[in-house]
């Protein structure tokens, strides 16, 4: 056991244990004064992080992967609006986004692969930001949904019927 003076603080710290069948398994982590001043004290943007982290783990398995039902899930609980948006397009989000993910194809999606789904749902609602229609795809998400950009003259005929990016972002009024 160890000794109050040397450890200033004991947190209990959940973890999937492989050698018990992937069971989550809670264990005391010691910390010291000097490790909880420089490591534990997080602003928003490593809180931010850190709850991505938990997001994953909340969905994988225990090899710390995620399968397609489980992403799947993830992205319905998580991402309703932008999937309505896609949706109200006529593109099928969920369709293939596991598939092109799985970037080394072993039906598993591992956290930098996570990392890349949530990168496209983060890129369009950042184009949302500056004004461009919801699941309107930027680069990538275009090539994942299948979609060709309709640029000026080529675009007779295209009728958009997206909501407003004004629609699904969070009102900046106060009182609203």
């Amino acid at each position: 056991m160890h000794s109050n003076s040397s450890f200033s603080s004991v947190i209990p710290c959940q973890l999937r244990d492989p050698h018990l069948g992937g069971r989550i398994t809670t264990v005391p982590i010691f910390l010291s004064g000097s490790f909880l001043k420089t490591k534990m004290s997080q602003n928003q943007v490593e809180k931010s992080l850190m709850d991505l982290i938990s997001l994953f783990h909340k969905y994988t398995k225990p090899d710390d992967k995620i399968d397609k039902r489980g992403l799947l899930k993830m992205l319905k609980e998580n991402f309703p609006i932008f999937l309505k948006a896609c949706d109200k397009k006529g593109n099928d989000f969920l369709d293939h986004i596991f598939e092109d993910k799985d970037k080394n194809k072993d039906k598993k999606i591992e956290f930098s692969e996570f990392l890349s789904v949530l990168g496209e749902i983060a890129t369009d609602y950042h184009d949302q930001s500056h004004g461009s229609p919801p699941c309107s795809g930027g680069g990538q998400l275009n090539q994942h949904l299948g979609i060709q950009e309709l640029q000026g003259a080529g675009a007779e005929g295209a009728v958009n019927t997206a909501p407003q990016a004004s629609a699904l972002l969070p009102s900046t009024t106060p009182g609203t």
